[in-house]
């Protein structure tokens, strides 16, 4: 019994680490990017800009960030070198495809090096965030413009997997955002995920307002009424989940909102036995007699068994906002949240944070 403890308890606090691809097309600012992730993030810092020249084969990077070890790989981008991109997607667990924003003189050449990308059976499942760079330039082109390119093409994979983020390699705007990203869709974004478990922060959605669940040592309701897919600090949106159609009208809807602020006070949270996804369950299966997915809440049912492994005291309103809760604000899945409940003809959804 010893040796099965030591060995779930070296699991759950070994360091995890993370293989990340720079690639794009020469003269998009890769380089420049990573090195400044490494003037924020690694105590050797990083080149300043007039410094650094055009990359002629591989670079490489490893910096700490949020407890996890990243490894960073820029490829050059010049036309000879493209093909040696794929030796590099069966080993990394995320690519950072770098644009030069302000130069649509090469926006097909780029789309057609992201669609070979996007469609290598090597990078299947493979997180791709598409970094829009330079936008500190005034002649860049908006965001709305090149996700209206790239998100043709990005449709033939998982809509979770990819996504355009507006960067600036020179201010380093948005980059933390980047990184984020990639993590919370890695494989091991979460908590004990090799024993298929997370720790999800949920919210319900209802008519353009989601209601979550939090504590705090008051015996009023810990129930909160917020912008919908805009999770606690910390916490990051992944996704909504569709959980049915409510059969209420809307004095039926009002009730059992009503209600379930009243039995919900903030006092009452408990990290394992009554939590912000308990919260959730319990308000879908109400407006619509559905249950949320088992594994939302499969850490407090583990912990609920093991409190060992799963500390139950931890105060309310830190169990709720700990930086490690990744989850949906409605009904869940990666990270998962429970989003809005509608009215009859309409849906509820979820997303992560």
């Amino acid at each position: 019994m010893y040796t099965l403890f030591k060995g779930l308890y070296s699991l759950i606090t070994q360091r995890e680490e993370y293989n990340i691809l720079i690639i794009g097309i020469d003269n998009a600012g890769k380089t420049t990017l990573l090195e400044k992730i490494k003037s924020r993030y690694s105590p050797k810092g990083g080149l300043p800009p007039e410094k650094i020249v055009p990359t002629i084969g591989l670079n490489f990077a490893n910096i700490f960030f949020k407890g996890y070890k990243l490894h960073f790989w820029d490829l050059g981008g010049q036309e000879e070198i493209r093909r040696l991109w794929t030796t590099y997607y069966k080993e990394c667990h995320g690519v950072f495809f770098v644009i030069d924003s302000t130069d649509k003189s090469r926006l097909m050449e780029v789309q057609n090096s992201f669609e070979s990308l996007i469609l290598h059976h090597e990078a299947d499942g493979v997180p791709v965030i598409l970094i829009a760079n330079k936008q500190d330039k005034g002649n860049s082109m908006k965001i709305v413009e090149i996700k209206e390119v790239f998100n043709k093409i990005a449709m033939v994979i998982d809509a979770r997997e990819s996504t355009v983020l507006d960067v600036s390699a020179i201010t380093g705007h948005n980059i933390e955002e980047a990184l984020n990203w990639i993590l919370d869709r890695s494989p091991s974004n979460h908590f004990l995920y090799r024993l298929g478990l997370g720790v999800y922060h949920t919210g319900v959605e209802l008519m353009g307002t989601e209601y979550c669940f939090g504590g705090h040592p008051y015996k009023f309701s810990g129930v909160f009424e917020t912008v919908p897919r805009v999770g606690p600090p910390g916490v990051f949106f992944r996704e909504s989940i569709f959980m049915g159609y409510i059969e209420k009208d809307d004095d039926d809807i009002v009730n059992v909102i009503r209600s379930i602020m009243i039995e919900y006070s903030g006092k009452s949270y408990n990290l394992l036995k009554r939590n912000c996804n308990h919260f959730s369950e319990d308000l879908v299966y109400r407006l619509t007699d559905n249950k949320t997915p088992r594994w939302i809440n499969r850490l407090a049912y583990i912990g609920s068994w093991f409190p060992c492994l799963v500390p139950d005291m931890r105060s309310p309103v830190e169990s709720e906002y700990a930086e490690d809760e990744r989850a949906p604000l409605a009904i869940v899945s990666d990270s998962a949240a429970v989003r809005p409940l509608l009215p009859s003809n309409s849906t509820i959804s979820s997303f992560t944070a």
